[in-house]
């Protein structure tokens, strides 16, 4: 039998529609999914962000 693979994708989006731009809090988070064995942790470059 497969073994199961379990992510977690960062709200990125969800703070760009919020425009609360915390990047601390995602950091908590992927830390607290990887903490508790995820195999991935994923982030989505916000929509219209370009690199400053």
């Amino acid at each position: 039998m497969a073994r199961l693979v379990v992510g977690f994708l960062l709200p990125t989006r969800d703070q760009n529609v919020l425009a609360e731009h915390e990047p601390g809090r995602l950091v908590v988070q992927a830390r607290r999914a990887e903490g508790l064995g995820l195999d991935s942790v994923g982030a989505q470059p916000a929509e219209g962000v370009v690199g400053r």
